[in-house]
């Protein structure tokens, strides 16, 4: 389970594994976070991807990409509702056999409370992952509060 991450730790939700064939995108983004690791070691940042498929799809896909991160699949729909993904249907049998999530990040702090969170409703938009670094390094080294709380 991915509930005991509790400190600055960087959760991801992938693509599921056929779209690393229909999508480049999803490849070039896993080999940045992967130059990445050693600079979100340095602070203190663990990184998990999280996603819809099944055991024996994400076996596949972490042997494909050579994957040294935790991965955890089976992401119900209760809780890809719950975390407020965007959900999509496959749009044919090649790209997978299940609904699954947009790509979305969750940067939880020590305190085991979402710090960062970006939503995506589509493959193309993703975030920078130097600038999200260069975030997570300006939020411990000013003590920087979490941002888009208020209420209306």
């Amino acid at each position: 389970s991915f509930s005991g991450y509790t400190a600055l730790r960087a959760l991801r939700a992938f693509r599921p594994l056929r779209a690393v064939h229909v999508l480049p995108g999803v490849r070039k983004q896993v080999d940045t976070l992967f130059k990445a690791l050693p600079k979100l070691a340095e602070l203190r940042t663990d990184v998990a991807a999280v996603c819809a498929d099944s055991p024996a799809q994400l076996q596949a896909f972490a042997e494909e990409l050579d994957l040294s991160v935790p991965l955890f699949g089976g992401m119900s729909d209760a809780l890809m509702q719950r975390l407020g993904l965007y959900v999509s249907e496959p749009r044919n049998d090649q790209e997978t056999d299940h609904d699954f999530p947009e790509p979305a990040v969750f940067v939880i702090n020590e305190q085991g409370t979402v710090q960062i969170v970006e939503l995506s409703n589509a493959p193309f938009a993703r975030p920078d992952l130097e600038m999200l670094i260069n975030g997570i390094a300006f939020i411990r080294e000013n003590n920087y509060p979490i941002r888009g709380m208020r209420s209306f």
